[in-house]
């Protein structure tokens, strides 16, 4: 899954923590951390759109809330001791897979 792949690349690049922070301060850096979650919040947008169905609005809106709620689960990485890191990823996981669950389930309430 995508969450995993982020999750390994924070935990195998050097300097990865401080990336992300400088991303957060620095206009420069925040306009390609805003590109690299809108490629990827576009990739989830399409998978749901040709599985639920969806309208192509709520597909974007969806995809990028489900992108910057993983990333943000990613962010306690650096900050928790490496023998919880598998579970963190997978309460990343868990949360978006949540998120996304009413898409593929009865819509009516969306």
């Amino acid at each position: 899954m995508a969450i995993d792949i982020g999750a390994e690349r924070r935990k195998t690049t050097t300097g990865a923590v401080a990336m992300r922070t400088a991303s957060k301060v620095c206009p420069e850096l925040q306009l390609l951390d805003r590109a690299g979650s809108i490629e990827a919040s576009a990739l989830v947008a399409d998978m749901l759109i040709a599985r639920t169905g969806v309208d192509a609005v709520t597909a974007a809106r969806a995809g990028r809330m489900a992108i910057e709620v993983a990333r943000a689960g990613l962010d306690f990485l650096p900050y928790e001791k490496p023998a919880d890191y598998a579970a963190w990823v997978d309460e990343a996981k868990a949360v978006v897979c949540n998120y996304l669950a009413p898409y593929f389930e009865d819509r009516a309430g969306l």
